[in-house]
């Protein structure tokens, strides 16, 4: 068998808009599938005949269930993988299910990096082998991006598509913030500043961080610094803290800088970890 026909675009589907790619998360593992699991579009259960089909229908993203009649097809197709902000991947799995290989030449390009596909011996006209592809530890890590683009290559054989599968587990990371910041000059008498911290997890877990009030003067000079304060937040909570500030030890000083923050251990995006106003005290 040769094909002719060539599909070289590659093809991006929200999985939550289309049930092309559908994503199930539990706990560190997440599964995304691509087309549908239906004997190349011939029904489960029933034979595929040895000939050039196309079966292909809108699920199929134009790459799975056909084997066309002309050319060498390259087919490109990308899996959206929805990870919480600030995952870790530690391994992908690559499951794709094929039809009609004849020998090793064709490929398989994984984000950039071009690999024998024919990995657990060719199918000829059946039954249909699932060539399947491993990276684990810092190979792994270019799926930390939520996104893993493949395209595959015929090279001179005539294959045809079922689906493909990618299964990912990972590390959550966290992800905690300051909020807001209220400072009231001698709200908590003379020179004692009252401070309200609003804090927020909105990381994917339940996180336990030290939340601390500093102030430095405008005109130079070393900062006073709260004690910390352990907050638990639980994924979505906001939590307002109240401090008591007071001024560092700088004579002729105005003006301070008022600055909250919380850190959370592994926090993924720190940009959003602190707070600051300037004010008189």
């Amino acid at each position: 068998m040769r094909k002719v026909a060539r599909f070289a675009a590659v093809l991006c589907m929200a999985v939550a808009a289309t049930a092309a790619m559908a994503t199930q998360a539990s706990a560190a593992t997440l599964v995304n599938l691509a087309g549908d699991i239906d004997d190349f579009g011939y029904g489960l259960g029933n034979p595929i005949p040895c000939v050039f089909f196309d079966n292909s229908g809108p699920g199929d993203l134009g790459v799975f269930d056909r084997e066309l009649t002309s050319g060498d097809e390259v087919e490109a197709w990308t899996h959206t993988l929805g990870l919480p902000a600030g995952a870790t991947v530690s391994s992908v799995f690559i499951e794709i299910r094929e039809i009609f290989s004849d020998f090793d030449a064709s490929s398989l390009t994984v984000d950039g990096t071009t690999m024998p596909f024919v990995v657990n011996g060719p199918s000829f006209c059946g039954p249909p082998v699932v060539q399947t592809f491993e990276f684990t530890g810092g190979a792994a890590a270019f799926a930390n991006d939520g996104i893993i683009d493949l395209v595959f290559n015929e090279n001179g054989d005539d294959i045809g598509l079922d689906w493909s599968r990618v299964t990912v587990e990972y590390t959550a990371g966290s992800d905690a913030a300051v909020r807001g910041l209220t400072v009231t000059p001698n709200g908590a008498g003379p020179g004692r500043a009252a401070v309200s911290v609003v804090v927020n997890n909105h990381g994917p877990a339940t996180v336990t961080a030290p939340v601390t009030v500093s102030v430095t003067s405008q005109s130079g000079g070393s900062p006073w610094t709260s004690s910390p304060q352990t907050v638990t937040l639980r994924p979505g909570e906001t939590r307002t803290m109240q401090f008591v500030a007071l001024k560092p030890n700088a004579p002729g000083s105005a003006q301070y800088r008022v600055t909250a923050c919380i850190r959370a251990p592994g926090d993924s995006h720190p940009a959003d970890d602190c707070m600051s106003k300037t004010t008189s005290l």
